[in-house]
This record gives structure tokens, C-alpha cells and sequence, in this order.
């Protein structure tokens, strides 16, 4: 993702099998696309060469760094959203899969933990999978130590 003033462009690429796309890295694939999209728009006559505003930028002090933020912003608060406390990474709370034969979904966590499917332990690790019997409402928690999380996923009929 990228901007100047004038053009906002954002690529995604994957695929629905969940699968890792071959050949293709984020800087042959998006990052390409992302780059060559740019060029395009910026020696367009939709470019207007806007230049940059940063009038309006201040400076704010985090321990002995400087970051930047709007006036008013709590730079200090936004900084720490981007620190994902979060147990398990994926998959997410209420995300919807479309049951197949031998399916799997992948379970990943931030540290190896133990998994559970509605209660029933079904493996250890940072990573691994969890193949669905049947289209239904799932509970995947993941325990550690110190922490337990749980989210809910939807396997449904094609």
C-alpha cells in the first residue's frame, strides 16, 4: 500500500485454498503490481503533483524517539494498538470457511500452546491444523501458561 497526495493504491493478492501462491513473493507479486500501478498514475495527466502538506505534522517525543503525529492525536495510545497482544493469530473470531472433504484450517498462535475444538484437545504447537468432520459452529481455544483465548469459526455447506 502506498499514497502520494493525489493516489491511494492498495494490492492483495492470495488465493481461497489457503494455500502458499508458487512462484510468487510479495515483492514479485503485489509489490510488482503495487510498482508498476504507481508509475503508471504518477506519469498520468490524472497526476497533478500535488506536493506533500506537512504543515500540520508535530512532533512527539517516545522514549528519546521522535514520531509524528496530527495535533491533538495521542500519538503514545495509537503506537501501542499496533502492538497485537493476541494468543492466537489466526484463524479469526467469527470467520466463515466452506466445508470440503479432508479440509484443513490452519491454526497459528504467537507461542506454541494447546488446541482445542469444542473442548476436545486436539494438539500442541505454534502451528497446525485442524481438519473439520463436518459443516458446523466451531470453538477453537488455545491455552498457554499464562494465557487462554478462544474464538468461534463457521465451517458451512457449499
Amino acid at each position: 500500500m502506498g499514497f502520494t497526495p493525489n493516489f491511494l493504491v492498495a494490492v492483495w493478492l492470495g488465493n481461497v485454498e489457503n494455500e502458499p501462491m508458487r512462484q510468487v513473493t510479495s515483492s514479485s507479486g503485489a509489490g510488482k503490481i503495487w510498482h508498476d500501478s504507481m508509475e503508471l498514475l504518477i506519469n498520468s495527466p490524472y497526476n497533478k503533483k500535488t506536493p506533500f502538506d506537512f504543515s500540520k505534522i508535530v512532533p512527539v517525543e517516545i522514549g528519546g524517539e521522535i514520531y509524528y503525529g496530527l495535533p491533538g492525536d495521542d500519538v503514545r495510545q495509537i503506537q501501542n494498538l499496533l502492538a497485537d497482544t493476541s494468543l492466537i493469530v489466526t484463524p479469526h473470531d467469527g470467520d466463515t470457511f466452506s466445508f470440503e472433504t479432508d479440509m484443513q484450517i490452519p491454526l497459528k498462535a504467537g507461542i506454541s500452546v494447546r488446541w482445542f475444538v469444542n473442548d476436545k484437545f486436539i494438539g500442541e504447537g505454534a502451528e497446525i491444523s485442524f481438519h473439520p468432520p463436518a459443516p458446523a459452529l466451531y470453538t477453537l481455544r488455545a491455552v498457554s501458561t499464562h494465557k487462554e483465548e478462544t474464538v468461534e469459526v463457521r465451517v458451512v455447506a457449499r
